[in-house]
């Protein structure tokens, strides 16, 4: 089964297959420098970087048509915010009083998640399926290299 769709990067590249090939190339060296740095970011319970990691590998992984992927990096951006927001209140905070408004912009159902699963067991669990997705994309991706 295909993770990746290529669409968006051909339309991008005008068709020029060298240019996606190198396009493929920055995304793969992007992926595991992701992977890393939320897992450091989860073991130091370093929520802001958390956070910011996985907002741009959002960006990284829909460019590359993952959308089930960049739900799941979603979901940890905002684990991580509200963890942080938790862990220091937003009064007298600007990240925080930020992550707050943010958060408080979701809609119910998604804040109804994030509140029930605001956990470190759950950001494992998602960057795990990072982990897993992102071999398949490699998998997938190989044909282009």
């Amino acid at each position: 089964m295909k993770v990746v769709d290529l669409t968006y990067i051909n339309a991008a590249a005008d068709g020029n297959p060298e240019l996606v090939r190198a396009l493929v190339d920055i995304f793969l060296s992007q992926m595991d420098d992701f992977r890393d740095e939320l897992e450091n970011a989860v073991s130091k319970f370093d929520w802001c970087k958390v956070a910011e990691t996985a907002h741009k590998a959002k960006g990284s992984v829909l460019s590359m048509g993952m959308a089930d992927l960049a739900d799941a990096l979603e979901r940890i951006e905002l684990i991580a915010k509200a963890i942080y927001v938790e862990a220091v209140p937003p009064l007298g905070d600007k990240r925080s009083a930020d992550y707050s408004v943010q958060l408080d912009a979701m809609p119910k159902p998604m804040l109804y998640w994030i509140n029930n699963n605001k956990t470190t067991s759950m950001l494992r669990r998602l960057i795990d399926f990072y982990k897993s997705q992102s071999a398949l994309a490699t998998a997938d991706l190989a044909t282009v290299m």
